[in-house]
Parts: C-alpha cells; structure tokens; sequence
C-alpha cells in the first residue's frame, strides 16, 4: 500500500518577521523599522500616525504622555525636574488631529514653511534646529489648533479658501484652552499654553486686526511669564534658555509693534520681560531670535509710545525717556555701525528706522527741534527705506515694521517723496505677506495723509495722535 503524504508541494511562507522589538506600538504594528526618535519617530511624523510607546521603568521611556521635555540645557543635573517633566495635566493628543489630510497638509506647511520665517535670518541655529511648536503641538491639541490656524492663515493671503479652515481651527484651540482654564485644570506654567498665546498673536495681527483681543494675549503672556519665573525659582527648575528667551522677545517685539495702535496702556510688565531677559540672556546679537539688537531700544518704543496718548505730558518723564535713549544710541550704535559687526546689514536699516522714528516722537514731546530739523529726520527716514528695496526681515512678522513705518509716514505729511516711499514700501510688504497689522497702517496713513490740519502749525504726528486710530478708521 502506497504511503500517503501530506506534505504540500509549496512551502508556506514564513509570517513576516518583526523589525523592532524596541520601536513604537505603531512602528511594531506595520512591521516597520523604527528609528525611535522620541516623543514622535521619524515614521509616525511622516505619515501623520499617533506615535506611541511602550511603557518601562526607565526614565527616558516614560508612556508618550509623560515624557520629559528634552529641550532643557543638554549637561544638566539629572537630579533636577524639568519643567515639562512635571506637567501632570494634558489634553487630547495633538497628533490625533493629523489623521484628516487637510490637517497633515497645514502641518507640513508650517514646518517647512513657516517655521524658518519665525526668526531673524541670522539667527543662532540652535533656533532653526529646536521645533518646540512642533513638538509641542503633537503632544497637545490645543497647540496643534493653534498651530494649523496659522498655516491656514498665511495661505489664505494666495488661497482664500482657507481662510474659513483658519477660523476653524482657531476657535478650536481658542475655545479649548479657555475651557481648560474655567475648569482650572492648568498651572499657567505650561510650555504649550504661552506657546498658544503666542500664535494666536500672529492669526488676530494676520487675520482679524483685532486690537482688544491681541492686547489681552500679550497681557495673558506677560503673566504666564511672570508664573514661570516663580515656578522655576520655587521648584528649581532647569528651563531650556533659548526657548524662554525666545517667549521674553516675542512678547516685547509684538507689544512693541501695535504700540501706536493701542490707546489704552497694555498692561505688559515690563518688569517681568526684562527679568526674564536677564534671566536667559543672548550675549551675542545672533542669540537674539526676534529682536537682533539690545531689548533697551523696544522698552523705549513702548514707553514713548504710551507717553504720546496722554492728555497731559509728563515733561519729567519725557525728558528721563530721552536720556535713556541717548545713552542706548551711544552704547549700541557704535557697535552695530562697527565692521565687525556680524548683523545683517539690511537688518540694520530696519533698526534705523526705529531710531529715527523714536527720535521723531521725542522731539514731538519735547519741542526742543527747530522743523528743519524734524525735516532732516524724515528726509533720512525715507533715505533709509528706499536703501531697503525689497527687503524683508522675519517674514511671518511683518508687522515688524508696522511701528516705524506709521512714525516716519504721518511725520512725512506733506512731503510728497517721503509719502511715495512709505506708501511702495507698505505695497510690497502687504503683497509679501497680507499681513492684517500692516494693511490697518496702511489704511491709517492714507487718512492721515488725506486729513485736513485743524491749525496750521499741526503736522502728520498731531493729526494721527490727535484723531486715534478708531475715529480715523471710522471716517
């Protein structure tokens, strides 16, 4: 009797064989090799999946909703908590929103878009390299929201369509975080939420002009700051010096800018940003990720700003605004017009151009220029901006030069050369950008320059102080 077999002709094929044993859930999953870059591998980054990781004993593999910031000093003491390792309170994922493609393709702009725009062009690198929005956002929906808003909005300038998805994820992230707040589920000392704060500057200044809400943002900002610092004293925390130096100059550098579109005193402690400043100095200019030069010359913008809307001026207090100015410009000037100085040149011209503009304002305060005088400052002014061509410095802010540019325009009045140079440089930003805070100056000039003097010795900077922003956008 034949033997019968049942061996099959065809050998099966073995299962695939697993390519991680260490890699992420996700990774294991697909059978896919995992880098293992923490908190997201570069797999799961790429293809907009929600990385997570087993859970060990080990400090550095925590579960991916507590893992320890990395961002911090890279030698500290490993006996010291980082701030973000003590954040006990998160939201839903921020990756999770990754899974619908249109999210996927926002994301993607902002990292290879939008996030080299954040910063000066000669900045150190080590602020191009740290994606703390990035990373943050994948671990915290809220920021993720607010992240995708300002993609959205910055697309919308060429493709409107977005703009309605940019109001979408806004109210998201806005309506989030202030239920999460009402419910007093936060510290305030939360990495994410000032960085919330912070885009959600650029989408009101980009997209609504909306002066009452940017101010209580840089307000809200100006406290968290003032939490961190307390929080890092009292627990003794080691932050990452680059990513609170970069918060210090954001809220300054935006506070800054709309100076002049505010009439009511914003309540930013300057205080609280300069201790933070020293706290985490930049030593060389290209440490400066926003501002480029001392913070001195910014406080000065705020302070003569503010002292313009008074009823009644403090001659005192002008006069103590002046000395300051004066001894910056003789201890910074020299060293920015030195050769060895490594700033960029055209980035120069655009701090020129807030010297002259402070300058403008002093002298209006004080009354101590004769107006040939006045002339001479914006007859160089408007030199400056021509040797500025197209020019621009830190894309995504443009309203950089909104301060500047509204001083030297309305003192400009009249003077037709200076209006023409003012008015092509506002053109091309605002072709560049689309930017909400440079269109609203924009506007403002052209009423100022189209505005009849209630007295005849009344210039551009009386008019413009003199009417308000509200009035005049009203007319």
């Amino acid at each position: 009797m034949q033997e019968v077999t049942t061996s099959s002709p065809f050998r099966r094929r073995p299962p695939p064989r697993l390519r991680t044993k260490t890699g992420c859930f996700k990774c294991r999953e697909r059978r896919k090799k995992c880098d293992e870059s923490r908190p997201i591998c570069s797999a799961c980054s790429r293809n907009g999946f929600a990385c997570i990781w087993p859970s060990t004993k080990s400090p550095s593999s925590q579960p991916n909703h507590k893992i320890p910031d990395t961002r911090a000093d890279p030698s500290p003491d490993p006996s010291s908590p980082t701030p973000s390792s003590l954040e006990c309170i998160w939201d839903d994922w921020g990756v999770n929103t990754l899974q619908a493609p249109k999210a996927r393709t926002l994301f993607d702009y902002f990292r290879s878009a939008l996030q080299p725009l954040m910063f000066r062009s000669h900045v150190h690198p080590i602020y191009l390299t740290s994606d703390w929005f990035v990373h943050g956002a994948l671990q915290h929906s809220s920021l993720m929201h607010a992240l995708l808003a300002v993609s959205a909005v910055h697309l919308s300038c060429l493709y409107p369509a977005y703009r309605l998805t940019g109001i979408e994820y806004y109210s998201q992230a806005v309506s989030a975080t202030r239920e999460q707040l009402e419910k007093k589920l936060l510290k305030g000392t939360e990495d994410w939420l000032i960085m919330v704060l912070v885009l959600a500057y650029l989408v009101e200044i980009w997209f609504f002009d909306d002066i009452p809400s940017i101010k209580k943002h840089l307000e809200a900002a100006s406290h968290l700051l003032h939490s961190r610092q307390l929080s890092f004293k009292k627990q003794d925390l080691i932050p990452d010096p680059s990513f609170e130096r970069l918060i210090a100059e954001s809220i300054l550098c935006n506070t800054s800018a709309i100076s002049m579109l505010m009439h009511e005193s914003c309540d930013v402690s300057s205080d609280v940003v300069s201790k933070h400043l020293e706290l985490f100095p930049g030593e060389k200019s290209m440490e400066s990720p926003l501002l480029g030069v001392s913070p001195e010359l910014y406080f000065l913008v705020v302070e003569v700003s503010r002292l313009c809307f008074q009823e009644s001026v403090e001659m005192e207090e002008a006069k103590g605004l002046e000395s300051r100015f004066f001894e910056w410009r003789e201890g910074s000037m020299g060293d920015i017009d030195s050769e060895e100085n490594e700033l960029d040149t055209n980035f120069m011209l655009g701090v020129r151009l807030y010297v002259l503009s402070i300058e403008l304002l002093l002298a209006r305060l004080l009354g101590n220029r004769e107006q040939s005088e006045i002339l001479d400052l914006v007859a160089e002014a408007a030199g400056v901006i021509g040797e500025m061509g197209s020019y621009i410095e830190c894309a995504l802010n443009m309203d950089y030069y909104t301060w500047p540019l509204l001083i030297i325009g309305a003192a400009g009045k009249g003077q037709e050369s200076c209006e023409t140079v003012v008015r092509e440089r506002m053109e091309n930003i605002k072709k560049k950008s689309g930017c909400g805070g440079v269109k609203l100056v924009s506007s403002l000039l052209e009423r100022v320059w189209d505005f009849d003097a209630i007295e005849p010795e009344e210039d551009g900077l009386g008019i413009l102080l003199r009417i308000g922003r509200e009035e005049i956008a009203q007319l």
